[in-house]
């Protein structure tokens, strides 16, 4: 828990230079980059779009026009986050990590993306404690795949591209 924690830190405190909080209708996009309708610069800071009840329901972090980060909100009377990607900051867009965090339960996701922005590994914590993870090449299971008990026993099962050829099931 404490290592997710100090990544989520180290994610939401991405430095951002210069730039107040504006909300969506002051920045438009062109080729994937942000620019400020005003005066027509590449855009640093944070994008902020509002519910009717004033909390977020999207914050999206640029730096130099380039996409880093967006959380989307839960639409709650509180502020929970649904979900955080994080995008590669060699390519617009394209995703490095995607965490997912449930509405009710203390359980979250995290799918990571190579550079090419396919998926390569997939994690599930409950109570700040892994539970599952998967490797993966594209979409299919490709490694291992590991459940993790309470008990501190493993169920491990490995996939080449899809299909399994080997598990400690048995």
């Amino acid at each position: 828990m404490k290592k997710f924690l100090a990544t989520l830190l180290l994610l939401g405190g991405i430095q951002l230079y210069a730039q107040d909080t504006l909300r969506v209708k002051k920045v438009y996009l062109d080729q994937d980059i942000a620019y400020l309708q005003e005066g027509g610069e590449r855009f640093t800071g944070m994008l902020e779009s509002k519910r009717n009840n004033d909390l977020p329901s999207l914050q999206q972090y640029y730096q130099d026009g380039v996409i880093q980060s967006e959380v989307v909100y839960y639409k709650t009377k509180e502020v929970k986050p649904m979900f955080k990607t994080v995008y590669q900051a060699e390519k617009p867009w394209a995703f490095q990590k995607i965490y997912y965090y449930h509405k009710k339960k203390n359980k979250y996701r995290i799918t990571s993306f190579d550079a090419e922005g396919r998926q390569v590994y997939f994690e599930q914590y409950v109570n700040g404690k892994l539970t599952y993870s998967c490797e993966y090449a594209g979409p299919k299971k490709h490694g291992k795949e590991i459940c993790y008990k309470e008990n501190g026993e493993q169920t491990v099962i490995e996939y080449e591209y899809g299909y399994p050829v080997r598990n400690n099931c048995e």
